[in-house]
């Protein structure tokens, strides 16, 4: 997130990845946000081109088309991000593709009945470059903004 209003999202892509040019021309993207015993789907994902694969094809992963973008949501994914770029910058290896968010799409079961994101359900993951590793473990809340300011 680099923005609140509107919503904005930042996603780095080298101008060679396959995924680029779609970005680039259509102006459009998901961030499809895999579940946990999603990993290997998504290490697949991140080290095989779509240009020479079918990657729904060779995961049995769904897409559909987002409901305000025409990028495709991983129907799979419990969260699903839909952007329209609004700004590109290059930044040398990468373009740093700016986009608004338009729509979430979140399951059902991982929102609570105030509508906030039940994220111990999402069991989302992060990819640690450096140590080339995938690391999981969102359930211990910290702190809400703004706890230091109170007394």
């Amino acid at each position: 997130m680099v923005a609140s209003e509107p919503p904005m999202i930042a996603v780095g892509i080298r101008p060679n990845r396959f995924s680029h040019h779609i970005v680039n021309d259509s102006k459009e993207f998901v961030i499809n946000v895999p579940h946990v015993d999603q990993v290997r789907e998504t290490d697949y994902c991140g080290h095989v081109s779509g240009r020479k694969h079918d990657k729904f094809g060779d995961l049995n992963l769904t897409p559909v088309k987002g409901d305000k973008v025409d990028a495709p949501v991983i129907a799979e994914c419990p969260v699903c991000i839909e952007c329209k770029v609004r700004h590109v910058l290059n930044l040398g290896s990468h373009d740093l593709f700016l986009g608004e968010v338009v729509n979430i799409q979140i399951e059902s079961d991982c929102v609570d009945e105030k509508g906030r994101v039940i994220m111990d359900r999402v069991k989302p993951f992060i990819y640690t470059p450096g140590t080339r590793e995938y690391r999981a473990g969102f359930e211990t809340i910290l702190g809400v903004g703004g706890f230091a300011l109170k007394k």
